[in-house]
């Protein structure tokens, strides 16, 4: 019942935005402040309404989809990519081996443009993004480290649990919950550094090459 409903109300909201945001595109307004505001009012809603889809499918996938072996450093790259389009004013340092393969789930994709989102979004008018992955015994780690305020205070609270995830701080908060969710349903771990900047550290499970499933 809970996944029909999640459905319905996903249905009906994309729906409903898709049309209050083509009838603003007709108005003579459309420099206006107000209607501005309410553009990206909607657009957030939308975002949100992709993230209930993207939970959705991790609740009712099969748990092989869990522990697929991935290969991190394509991953990254193919994000990067993707990142730096929508927010060409972020200079990207990347250090990474050719490859590192990991026991995950394929929607850790999701899970890193979660996060360089969040650099593009926080991290000031022109800042800097320090991304590494190295090995360290049986695991594989990515670092992703941005140079501004990074992600906010009341964000990280919700991911640390300190807040619940309400009607006040739902939104940024509900992305890293996705974060975690997926990074955790592969075995893996999530941490989140603030200090001057953010840092955020995910690990995963390191598979040799030919080891386990594709």
């Amino acid at each position: 019942m809970l996944l029909v409903l999640n459905r319905l109300l996903r249905h009906n909201l994309r729906n409903t935005l898709n049309v209050v945001i083509g009838r603003i595109g007709r108005l003579d307004t459309a420099d206006d402040k107000t209607v501005r505001e309410i553009v990206e009012t909607c657009k957030q809603l939308l975002t949100m309404s992709d993230r209930a889809r993207m939970t959705e499918r991790l609740v009712t996938r099969d748990a092989d989809r869990h522990d697929s072996v991935v290969d991190l450093v394509e991953v990254l790259e193919h994000q990067i990519e993707s990142f730096e389009d929508r927010y060409p004013n972020v200079t990207t340092a990347v250090e990474a081996p050719k490859a590192a393969h990991v026991s995950a789930d394929p929607a850790v994709a999701t899970a890193i443009d979660e996060l360089l989102t969040n650099v593009g979004q926080h991290a000031g008018a022109d800042p800097t993004v320090e991304i590494e992955i190295r090995r360290i015994d049986d695991q594989v780690e990515l670092r992703i480290s941005d140079d501004g305020a990074g992600i906010p205070a009341e964000e990280r609270s919700v991911f640390t649990g300190e807040k619940q995830i309400s009607h006040l701080h739902h939104s940024g908060g509900l992305g890293l919950w996705l974060v975690d969710w997926i990074v955790s349903q592969s075995g893996g771990t999530v941490e989140i550094r603030s200090d001057s900047g953010t840092t955020v550290v995910i690990r995963l499970p390191a598979v040799e090459q030919g080891q386990g499933s594709t």
